[in-house]
């Protein structure tokens, strides 16, 4: 089984996904700078399954469009 070492957050006010030891305060979304906890959530392991679906799919209909 994967275990990554960190979780991942999900910020809710600018939509970014990250790693929540990233950034200079680990509470702090380092995209938009939100400290506000409601505005966050963690992610759970089947959004992260669901989160590497996606970008398979997106990944094989992009190669697929530039190859035509």
């Amino acid at each position: 089984m994967n275990k990554e070492t960190t979780q991942r957050v999900h910020c809710l006010k600018c939509d970014y996904i990250f790693h929540e030891d990233e950034g200079p305060q680990k509470e702090t979304c380092p995209h938009c700078n939100n400290a506000d906890m409601e505005q966050t959530v963690y992610m759970m392991p089947q959004d992260l399954e669901i989160e590497r679906m996606l970008s398979e799919i997106f990944d094989k209909v992009f190669f697929k469009e530039s190859e035509v």
